[in-house]
């Protein structure tokens, strides 16, 4: 125990020494700082009294206007560069603008408000053709939806429809179906009166229905032509002389009075009136006129005429005279 004593004591000696010797090795260090600083103290006023500064206030003052001025000397580089890059930008665009005339600005102006009225007047064409667009698409969509029901409808009914076109004339020979009913009748009506036009125009004329048809969808397009066989060729009624109009037309009346009473046995024609006519025929054509009416009237029919031509009172018997007179007409029935 007492060696460990003596060894605790050797090791704290030794400890000791050696805190000692760092402590006069700190104090040699610190002394010899402190000689630098006072030397750096004295070297930092000289130079400070030779800069002209009288205390360390104002050199403090001059070194915050150092920094203002090493601000102010980036900013005065950064100036000279953008002052030279608009120097080369003028000296280009003066070059560029060589033989160019300035621009009238007020010119400018009013071509500029005139192009902006004029956009804004295109901006609402444009809207309203855009409108109108939109409505065209939507008539075409709805034509589009009717057409395709059209089209089923005329598939459903195609045979009503080709039968109602075939009807009303829409065929080969433009023929309507009353047309082609009548046309049937005409021809009857033609051959009962060229039964009496043979014996008024001794066998001369015989009327024909024409075979040219030009549009029998017309209701009126029952067309005559006239067979005069003195010249063996067909030509218009239109062609007829006066009293051979009244004879044609004469022995067509005739001629639907038979076919009438042909095709309805119950129906009798018995009562025929005349009226006119007779003054435009001939001596000749007026005697074969009333042979034919007499004939007529000899088949229990009576027979009408009523005209101012003279001659004709010699070959009727029963006569009804209407003479005019100042003050009025009289009526005289002679037997």
């Amino acid at each position: 125990m007492f060696e460990k004593v003596i060894l605790s004591y050797v090791e704290n000696q030794s400890k000791s020494e050696e805190i000692h010797k760092q402590t006069k090795l700190a104090a040699t260090e610190y002394e010899r700082k402190c000689a630098e600083s006072r030397q750096a103290k004295e070297a930092f006023e000289k130079k400070r009294s030779a800069a002209g500064f009288a205390d360390e206030s104002r050199y403090t003052d001059a070194l915050n206007d150092l920094d203002m001025l090493e601000k102010m000397e980036q900013e005065a580089a950064s100036y000279h560069e953008k002052l030279h890059a608009t120097q080369e930008l003028y000296a280009h665009l003066k070059d560029a603008l060589k033989g160019c005339k300035r621009k009238d600005l007020v010119q400018m102006e009013q071509d500029f408000e005139y192009n902006r009225n004029a956009l804004s007047g295109a901006r609402n064409r444009l809207q309203t053709e855009l409108t109108k667009s939109q409505q065209i698409e939507r008539s075409l969509s709805g034509i589009c939806k009717n057409r395709k029901e059209a089209e089923k409808i005329r598939a459903e009914y195609g045979i009503v429809k080709d039968l109602d076109e075939l009807a009303n004339g829409n065929n080969a020979r433009k023929l309507v179906f009353e047309q082609y009913v009548l046309a049937g009748y005409f021809e009857q009506i033609l051959n009962a009166a060229n039964l009496r036009l043979f014996d008024m125009t001794d066998g001369r004329y015989e009327l024909i229905r024409a075979k040219q048809i030009s549009d029998g969808r017309k209701k009126d397009n029952l067309e005559i032509l006239v067979m005069d066989y003195y010249t063996g060729k067909e030509r218009s009624v239109k062609t007829l002389s006066g009293g051979e109009t009244f004879k044609a037309s004469l022995a067509l009346a005739l001629g639907m009075s038979d076919c009438i009473q042909a095709r309805n046995g119950g129906i009798r024609v018995e009562t025929l009136f005349i009226d006119e006519g007779f003054g435009a025929l001939d001596e000749e054509s007026l005697e074969q006129s009333c042979a034919v009416l007499q004939s007529l009237a000899g088949s229990d029919r009576m027979i009408g005429i009523i005209s101012h031509v003279p001659e004709l009172r010699e070959r009727i018997e029963s006569q009804i005279i209407i003479e005019k007179k100042n003050y009025g007409s009289s009526i005289k029935i002679r037997s």
